[in-house]
């Protein structure tokens, strides 16, 4: 199945990376997902799906502490360490299937960077390349993608969002010019 042009995930929480702490991992759980809803510029209130972490935190935790108030879809993904990455397909095909309402994916880069360099096998080919931080109509900002030359990048550019499925499990979402100056 493919969820190309469908879906779009917006918004990014982290905690800083500690080997000890004196905060609960459900504290920790709960700031990152604050700092997500904030990043996507969105409200606890505008959410009503919520797919947690496996084994810390319920879902019903995580929307009361919140202040989700209605809790419309929920599901556990239970892959160890890749579990967030495999969630984002789950949230692609809930949103594909007409839930939530989904944004139209036009926007503006508002950063960007390039790597001269790449770990990943995949990308060594299109070294270097840029990567995007797109400010969407709506207001949330995603991180892309783009198959544009570091040279063609340019703050303000004018994008649309698309999302490429690269296996049944993982997708990219890539910055796709509307026009492309010289």
């Amino acid at each position: 199945m493919s969820f190309s042009g469908t879906a779009a995930l917006v918004g990014v929480g982290e905690t800083d990376y500690l080997r000890v702490t004196d905060r609960h991992v459900c504290d920790l759980i709960l700031d990152a997902a604050m700092e997500a809803i904030d990043d996507a510029g969105l409200r606890p209130a505008d959410i009503d799906g919520i797919i947690p972490p496996p084994g810390f935190i319920s879902t019903e935790e995580l929307a009361g502490h919140l202040g989700v108030p209605d809790v419309a879809y929920t599901v556990s993904v239970l892959m160890g360490g890749a579990s967030p990455t495999a969630s984002s397909r789950s949230a692609a095909m809930a949103v594909s299937c007409g839930w939530p309402e989904a944004v139209r994916g036009g926007g503006h880069v508002v950063s960007f960077a390039v790597s001269h360099r790449s770990l990943d096998p995949g990308w060594t080919d299109a070294v270097p390349f840029a990567t995007v931080v797109v400010e969407l109509e709506e207001g949330p900002r995603v991180v892309a993608a783009t198959s544009l030359s570091p040279a063609e990048v340019t703050i303000g550019l004018e994008v649309q969002l698309r999302i490429e499925p690269c296996g049944d499990d993982f997708a990219l979402v890539w910055a796709d010019p509307l026009a492309v100056t010289t």
